[in-house]
């Protein structure tokens, strides 16, 4: 019986620790993408010093979380949303709106694969 309880103990706290994970995940996700969506429409705007002070903020918020989110999400999608960053950061540089838009899009939906990959994740677990 001590083993059916430990079993089921260990179970709750797996489910807990991805649950958690899950929610970490998400409320980070959430606050970047507002940012970007703020940034995208600063540049439709054309208002670009306010869309690139909005992408440093989601940058800067981005590297805030970076080092847990190494530790639970492949470093493939991180590498994509590194390269989104350096990229909508050019392009807001280069001054081209069509580009920028693409860009920030292209950034965000990095920025949300994030989140898709643990909510898989988590699914796996249930």
């Amino acid at each position: 019986m001590k083993r059916l309880w430990a079993a089921v103990l260990l179970l709750a706290c797996v489910i807990a620790g991805g649950w958690y994970n899950l929610c970490a995940i998400s409320d980070t996700v959430d606050q970047i993408s507002d940012s970007l969506v703020q940034a995208t429409d600063a540049v439709e705007q054309d208002n670009l010093p306010k869309a690139s002070r909005l992408l440093e903020q989601a940058h800067v918020l981005y590297l805030d979380k970076e080092p847990y989110l190494s530790a639970v999400v492949s470093e493939k999608l991180l590498d994509e949303v590194r390269l989104g960053f350096a990229r909508s950061k050019q392009s807001l540089r280069n001054g081209k709106p069509e580009d920028q838009a693409t860009e920030l899009a292209e950034l965000r939906q990095a920025v949300d694969d994030l989140l898709r990959s643990e909510a898989v994740g988590l699914g796996n677990i249930l």
